[in-house]
């Protein structure tokens, strides 16, 4: 009992604490990290190696995003525009169809039409591998970086001048190795060089380079 008050702790609780008392959380407190990221051409965010998608029309622009270790969050401009499972796995994707161009019938600025075209102009390789790498996937757009980064790859060779008949033999070797990554396509080109002389014999020596593993390898 508190003399001056007349009234013991318990109800002075129940009379001054209890009413103001708020429910407890449904859900337990998750840790949460932010970054401020800009959506690429594929409309998806890289996160930790791993890509999370967005509303297409998102395309360049920056969005926030709050991660924990079981979510991954995306606003814009204040408003969530995507929530996405964290992945776990290096190099995996969280796509959802919803956020896709093709969804909406409409077009990106390089559609898998636009990106078969220039492949095509290098050669019927290129075309191929390019055509590859988006079969592999789930969705063609899913495959738009990889291609994306083979393309801005090829036009700096050619800036170096490497011919169309160079970057075909580069193709047809990642296409026979099953090399659809950007890096695996990087480290052709870096170990093998243009000739003057017969560019056939040249893909004989890059396709038998000991330095090259294909799949078989990690089999």
């Amino acid at each position: 009992m508190i003399r001056h008050l007349d009234k013991s702790r318990r109800e002075l609780f129940a009379e001054l604490d209890k009413p103001a008392l708020l429910p407890l959380p449904t859900h337990r407190y998750e840790y949460k990290e932010f970054k401020l990221l800009q959506v690429s051409k594929d409309y998806h965010i890289q996160l930790e190696f791993n890509f999370y998608s967005v509303p297409y029309q998102l395309i360049g622009k920056k969005v926030e995003v709050w991660f924990s270790a079981k979510t991954v969050s995306i606003t814009h401009e204040g408003k969530e525009v995507a929530l996405h499972p964290k992945l776990l796995h290096k190099g995996a994707y969280s796509t959802q169809s919803e956020h896709m161009a093709s969804a909406h019938k409409k077009y990106l600025e390089w559609s898998p039409g636009k990106i078969m075209n220039w492949g095509a102009m290098i050669g019927h390789e290129t075309a191929k591998l390019f055509k590859n790498i988006m079969d592999s996937k789930p969705h063609p757009e899913m495959g738009f970086r990889t291609c994306l980064g083979i393309i801005g790859t090829f036009k700096k060779y050619q800036e170096k001048g490497y011919t169309a008949e160079h970057l075909e033999i580069i193709a047809t070797v990642a296409i026979s190795k099953h090399y659809y990554r950007v890096a695996q396509v990087k480290d052709l080109l870096k170990s093998h060089k243009p000739i003057d002389a017969d560019e056939s014999a040249s893909l004989i020596a890059l396709t038998n380079h000991h330095n090259i593993r294909g799949p078989e390898y990690f089999s």
